[in-house]
């Protein structure tokens, strides 16, 4: 019996330290992981497979006016709605679509600075269906880091941040991408 126990306590903690950790082989970041730092994790899905957004023509034609955005947010609501905003702040200026339709041009004070970046993600890079899992394998990316919101409002809600851009997903539902502009630093 002392032999079989030799035997079964390591195995046991072996098992219980593997539970326990953030391994890169569970399959929904989301979910199989706390709150933290996460690196080195291996995405399953394949980014050459990927769906992406179509531009709508109103969006079509502000990309041949103005060229792509130095940022941008959208934001999936319940109804599958999608409303973005595209940054022009060289320019001073932001563009509004809802669903790809025009909804308001705002012109703003023109940001010169040489430590202003831009993305190097495109707005139809994000559809509603994308998972994290999707998401890290678009970009390349191992790292990100996780964070539980869970409040009166928000329930199941992660906040997501990986570099040069955040997420949030509620119900493990992308619900609402912000590029962060790095310009050359994450090149």
């Amino acid at each position: 019996m002392t032999k079989k126990l030799q035997i079964l306590i390591p195995l046991f903690l072996l098992i219980m330290l593997t539970l326990s950790c953030n391994l890169p082989y569970r399959t929904n970041p989301l979910t199989a992981y706390s709150d933290g730092l996460i690196q080195n994790y291996v995405s399953r899905s394949d980014p050459n497979n990927l769906p992406s957004y179509t531009l709508s023509v109103d969006q079509t034609m502000v990309m041949n006016e103005t060229g792509f955005p130095d940022r941008f947010t959208i934001q999936f609501d319940r109804n599958a709605d999608r409303t973005e905003i595209w940054y022009y702040d060289q320019m001073g200026l932001n563009i509004s679509f809802k669903n790809g339709s025009e909804i308001s041009r705002v012109e703003t004070n023109p940001v010169l600075s040489e430590a202003l970046g831009s993305t190097y993600y495109l707005p139809q890079n994000f559809t509603k269906n994308y998972s994290l899992d999707d998401i890290l394998a678009l970009t390349s990316e191992t790292g990100f880091y996780l964070e539980t919101i869970q409040n009166g409002i928000i329930e199941n809600g992660k906040l997501v941040f990986i570099k040069g851009f955040s997420l949030f997903f509620i119900d493990n539902q992308l619900r609402y991408v912000e590029t962060i502009p790095i310009g050359n630093a994450g090149q």
